[in-house]
């Protein structure tokens, strides 16, 4: 594989509706008719445009996730996280895209450990070398995941949520029930702590999902008691012990992707906005279970004055930004209290919570 600017962040800090509507719309689709992967992205932008626009902004990110077995200990904890970030040069600190998600495994965490493992140089390489868009690129690299899986025997498969913020642009490729949200933040200096409407980045795939049931059906099949072959998800990585009794595509390796313009969102609430804060939140469905997205905002308002430091830390940093900083304990913090709630509520799956804070901003003279 060629090499790339690629800099791993390092080991990171360790109601079931199908629309999860709570506080928000959801984030507009860019798939296109992908089903078999061959077909173009409907992403509005080129991969020219999106690298020239990147190299508009400054951009800067913390992430922290939480973990926890499922309480009964069926099983070791099958969920995975990663978070790896691309470098503009060899010699340049600054970023131009990260890449962050969350993995759900069953049957074993032999899949869910290979999309962790692979999953990002994969994207950064399609997208920088091969100048392919970021719904093309997940595709790409659930393919090649999907590939190297089979060779190994295993029927271990994983759900993935996988978000990629690019200049100021968020997009999500989402496999199975794992889901993503954007929750745009107002300005660090203002009189009160106050959230945007909730961007939903992702909803459930899987088989109690009616628009799930209708591509079921066109590949062919169906669906029997929520589930396809006893599985529940409909889309996902490995599991080929159910995929060798279905037609092809009816359980999927290619992505339901969303995109949104952070600076856009920002500007819903204030027409002039041009930094751009806000907290992604992605979990795994023992998270989504027992917890909805009111509960993880009053969770975040319990932590506003932390919330606030970092915020004002991300905006003033600039060339001396230190990813490991103490302002960042407050998303492991955060997530951490998730679980616990999740777990509170009945939980009794693996549960984690992967929190980033972006921050976008005009590029400053000296960043250029």
């Amino acid at each position: 594989m060629p090499k790339i600017n690629r800099r791993t962040r390092g080991d990171v800090p360790y109601q079931t509706p199908a629309e999860p509507s709570v506080r928000g719309a959801l984030a507009p689709d860019v798939s296109g008719s992908t089903e078999t992967g061959e077909s173009t992205s409907a992403e509005p932008l080129t991969v020219k445009e999106i690298i020239r626009e990147s190299h508009e902004v400054d951009m800067f990110y913390m992430c922290r996730a939480y973990s926890e077995e499922n309480r009964p200990g069926f099983h070791a904890n099958e969920d995975r996280f990663f978070c790896e970030e691309h470098v503009r040069s060899k010699n340049s600190e600054l970023i131009d895209m990260f890449i962050v998600g969350v993995l759900d495994g069953h049957d074993g965490a032999v899949a869910a450990d290979m999309v962790a493992d692979q999953l990002p140089a994969l994207v950064f390489n399609q997208c920088f070398l091969d100048q392919r868009k970021v719904h093309e690129a997940h595709v790409g690299g659930f393919e090649e995941i999907e590939k190297t899986l089979a060779k190994t025997g295993s029927t271990a498969g994983c759900c993935a949520n996988s978000c990629v913020v690019w200049g100021k642009y968020l997009w999500c490729a989402n496999l199975g029930d794992c889901r993503a949200v954007w929750i745009p933040l107002n300005n660090a200096d203002s009189a009160t702590f106050d959230t945007g409407a909730f961007c939903w980045m992702s909803r459930d795939l899987k088989a109690s999902a009616p628009y799930e049931v209708e591509r079921i059906r066109s590949c062919g099949w169906r669906v029997s008691d929520g589930r396809v072959e006893g599985l529940e998800p409909t889309r996902t990585i490995g599991d080929f012990d159910v995929k060798a009794k279905v037609p092809k595509g009816v359980i999927s390796i290619v992505p339901e992707t969303r995109m949104v313009d952070m600076v856009a969102e920002a500007r819903k609430k204030d027409k002039d906005a041009t930094d751009v804060q806000g907290l992604l939140v992605q979990a795994t469905d023992g998270i989504w279970d027992c917890v909805n997205g009111q509960d993880i905002l009053n969770v975040i308002k319990t932590k506003q004055k932390s919330v606030r430091q970092l915020q004002k830390y991300l905006a003033t940093a600039g060339k001396d930004f230190d990813p490991e900083h103490q302002v960042a304990a407050v998303l492991e913090r955060i997530a951490g209290d998730v679980v616990t709630l999740a777990l509170t509520k009945g939980s009794s799956d693996d549960c984690t919570v992967i929190l980033t804070c972006v921050s976008v901003q005009p590029r400053s003279v000296e960043g250029k």
